[in-house]
């Protein structure tokens, strides 16, 4: 099939292409559309202006609201280093399909958008925004015809046909929504649809015209930096606390409450996001297994959290554990997770000052996006002494049966523990949020901190599952 794009045009924006591939820019241009007919056929053509080994086609059906599910399909789908996505729809259909009045809630919405866009640009990624403004009427085929709902053909999908009845109010939401949404950093780039070639190559035109004057300006209001405004419960840890005899009933008794509550959560819409954090050999694999032993595992996985692989070092950060969130109904236990980038990385060179800076930031906006949509986040900080971890490490080594649990680097780490202690009071005092909050088990005795994990879990799920 002949491309309708002038021969030019096309040259320019493949060049463009190649210079991002080898200075290993990645590219996300979202296209986003008040929902009529020739959005499938405009950006099938936009897709062929490209060269295809290097670009990647998503489409991402409206959404009435970001949900966790969601939310972590738009961040795993996110370009590596060097390529290219073009999504078809993406997270201002939630927007655009909102249909209650409870501002607060679009409010919400907006800004955890605000917040994905704002992660994907400090990342690195060059974000090109596209609105097709399809007017009622303005689209006409190739022969002059207006397309009607039946009409077959180049790419249209069910999602493509609008409804006339709610244009003038859909109209003035989506006017609303792009106003506050041009950001400096992102701003929007409106394409007016009339005829098709015109208006293939006015969009691609403008995808040039973004590429072209990077890098882009970022926006300083938008990053409010790392703040220290929330209480430490490590403050409060006590270490002398200690388990009494009935340590195996209780374990017993709690394990069959949260297999209870398993299945209230998989009945539910909702899903569980466990993080284990904590110094080494302070329990968290101890304390992981006697809740893993009361879960059903068709409903839960267990992911242990090492360093990235070459893959997950070419995309963003929080990237890597998009697609090991859990599904509605399900859980996931996470033996580290994204709190690295607050504690290990900065402390051993693995990131940038600037990327730490934003961390908790960034990290706190994930959270509450994946929360006030239906998951649960509970987050346990292990809590030991360094006498004790020098226990632990003494008897790893002398014990032949322990003795792969202990390494060089965990020796090496022990030496920087005042350094460690630091990074983890910031962390958490930055991310100790009403909505996420932090459970610090005092685990000097083993048995004590495993109860006490599987009594937070109970009261947490009883509460948030009713």
């Amino acid at each position: 099939m002949v491309g309708i794009i002038p021969s030019e045009t096309e040259i320019e924006l493949k060049k463009l292409q190649y210079k991002l591939f080898s200075e290993n820019i990645p590219v996300l241009i979202l296209v986003e559309g008040n929902g009529r007919y020739p959005m499938g056929r405009i950006i099938n053509e936009m897709m062929a202006a490209f060269d295809p080994r290097g670009v990647v086609y998503g489409h991402f059906r409206p959404e009435k609201g970001i949900d966790s599910y969601t939310y972590m399909r738009y961040l795993s789908s996110t370009p590596s280093k060097g390529k290219i996505c073009l999504y078809d729809r993406g997270w201002y259909s939630s927007l655009i399909e909102f249909d209650s009045d409870d501002e607060e809630v679009y409010e919400d919405r907006l800004r955890e958008i605000q917040g994905l866009e704002r992660y994907i640009v400090d990342n690195g990624t060059i974000l090109v925004k596209m609105y097709l403004d399809i007017r009622k009427g303005s689209f006409k085929h190739d022969d002059g015809s207006n397309p009607g709902k039946t009409a077959g053909g180049c790419g249209e999908l069910d999602d493509d046909l609008g409804k006339d009845s709610d244009y003038d109010m859909r109209d003035r939401r989506i006017a609303s929504m792009l106003e506050r949404s041009d950001l400096p950093s992102s701003p929007w780039n409106i394409v007016k649809v009339e005829d098709f070639e015109t208006t293939v190559t006015t969009a691609v035109r403008g995808i040039i015209e973004e590429l072209s004057r990077r890098p882009r300006h970022k926006d300083t209001d938008a990053g409010t930096g790392t703040r220290e405004e929330y209480p430490n419960p490590r403050e409060d840890a006590d270490l002398t606390c200690r388990m009494g005899d009935d340590y195996t009933d209780m374990l017993m008794g709690l394990q069959k409450r949260l297999a209870l509550c398993q299945c209230e959560l998989a009945k539910s819409e909702r899903s569980l996001i466990i993080v284990f954090e904590g110094w080494d050999a302070a329990g968290k694999g101890g304390s992981i297994r006697r809740v893993a032993r009361a879960l059903n595992p068709r409903g839960y996985r267990a992911v242990s959290v090492s360093a990235p692989t070459d893959e997950e070092s070419s995309h963003s950060h929080l990237w890597r554990f998009c697609a090991k969130l859990p599904k509605r109904g399900h859980i996931t236990i996470f033996d580290r997770s994204w709190y690295g980038r607050m504690m290990v990385e900065p402390i051993e060179g693995f990131c940038t000052d600037e990327e730490y800076g934003r961390s908790s930031e960034e990290i706190n906006i994930f959270e509450k996006a994946l929360i006030s949509s239906g998951a649960i986040i509970v987050k346990f900080w292990m809590e030991i002494s360094a006498e004790e971890q020098l226990n632990r490490f003494n008897d790893r080594t002398n014990d032949p049966m322990k003795r792969w649990k202990i390494t060089d680097e965990d020796w090496r780490n022990r030496s920087k523990w005042d350094i460690y202690e630091k990074y983890v009071d910031i962390m958490i005092r930055q991310t100790n949020t009403p909505y996420a909050p932090w459970h610090v088990i005092e685990s000097e005795d083993k048995k004590f901190g495993r109860i006490k994990v599987l009594q937070t879990l109970v009261d947490i799920l009883d509460k948030e599952i009713e």
